[in-house]
């Protein structure tokens, strides 16, 4: 194993608290107006505050943040233009919500790009870089069953091993695949629970990034995430979001 290792502390955490690589933004010394509503919007989005189907709506969003309601506009169409915001006809803009096959062809778009992250990772990787994922699954499993904390370090530990890959595209189409379904996980989560032994689950992930194996490390990964899928897919169908 070689070369440059990547720290899990590369990636910026911007102003809402989120990691500026998780929306694909570009940070700078002066944020636009536009940015800021987008980024309002996107974080609400992500932490379930505005769920699958609600509105968005600009007057109300620029009240929150303080600013006009043009550079909401922007942001809506943005966010739109990614997929995060459908607009419809004397409806508005809402947060796109998806079909049951649209929702596992997503999870199937993740699972194939995180796969791939863990193979490039494997030839990146360093013992200094383990040290910093068994702290990140020790965290994870510490969270027991507190579904929010959970959750934050799941999204880490993903990240993280993401990240491992040194193909910042890469990092970038996986970031949009997991803001477009974190709303439908967080729900999932909300309504059923974290199991006990679920950071346990992450475990294999980092014993397959050991196992020098690339092949064998992008299959655990996508197996993964793909066993997840048709639980959440089918808890959705039985409570339909309004």
């Amino acid at each position: 194993m070689n070369m440059k290792s990547t720290s899990i502390h590369d990636e910026r955490v911007s102003g809402d608290g989120l990691l500026a690589h998780s929306t694909g933004e570009i940070e700078t010394d002066s944020v636009s107006a536009e940015t800021l509503a987008y980024r309002h919007i996107l974080s609400r989005i992500r932490a379930g505050l505005l769920v699958p189907g609600a509105r968005v709506r600009t007057e109300d969003v620029a009240n929150e943040i303080g600013m006009s309601r043009q550079p909401v506009r922007e942001a809506i169409r943005r966010l739109e233009a990614q997929g995060y915001v459908t607009s419809r006809p004397n409806r508005g803009a809402m947060v796109s919500k998806y079909t049951p096959d649209q929702l596992l062809e997503l999870f199937e778009i993740r699972a194939a790009l995180e796969g791939l992250a863990m193979r490039l990772a494997l030839s990146r990787v360093q013992q200094e870089d383990f040290l910093e994922i068994d702290k990140l699954l020790a965290s994870l499993d510490s969270a027991g069953t507190e579904t929010g904390l959970w959750l934050e370090w799941h999204d880490k530990f993903h990240k993280v091993l993401c990240a491992l890959s040194g193909r910042p595209r890469l990092v970038h189409e996986i970031a949009r695949m997991n803001a477009a379904l974190e709303p439908y996980m967080r729900l999932w989560f909300l309504h059923t629970g974290v199991e006990v032994d679920a950071g346990s689950d992450h475990a294999p992930l980092v014993n397959a990034l050991r196992s020098g194996y690339p092949g064998h490390a992008e299959q655990v990964m996508r197996d993964h995430i793909l066993e997840t899928a048709p639980m959440i897919i089918t808890y959705l169908e039985g409570n339909k979001i309004d």
